[in-house]
């Protein structure tokens, strides 16, 4: 999880006193049945060495047409790579995360839930 200037789930726990909980999917398993076309390019994408020469190359290739998938099944949860997440500088909480994941939180006034994720 590299994001501004931390590199690990320790490090942002350690500088605002977070209590880290044992590791959960947040959405739970979710059965998923991809388009054969869909699923048969990013299983071709992963066993081409050239789309991980780099981080943009990575997302382009792997990451967004996988998370486009998964948002495409999950109504309402909306999922977007290359997003700048600007928060805090003197915090250390700067940076663009490898996929930025939102969700509305239902009928409420309360602002929508987001977390930035790094996907390595």
């Amino acid at each position: 999880m590299a994001y501004g200037t931390f590199k690990t789930v320790e490090e942002v726990a350690t500088k605002f006193d977070i209590e880290v909980a044992e590791k959960t999917a947040f959405m739970g398993e979710k059965a998923l049945e991809v388009p054969a076309l869909l699923f048969d390019m990013i299983m071709e994408s992963l066993g081409d060495n050239t789309n991980f020469i780099n981080e943009v190359t990575i997302c382009e290739r792997i990451i967004s047409p996988t998370l486009t998938v998964v948002s495409r099944y999950n109504k309402g949860l909306k999922i977007w790579s290359h997003v700048p997440y600007n928060i805090d500088e003197q915090a250390g909480l700067v940076g663009e995360p490898d996929c930025f994941v939102y969700f509305p939180l239902g009928f409420t006034n309360k602002s929508p839930f987001s977390r930035p994720v790094s996907t390595r």
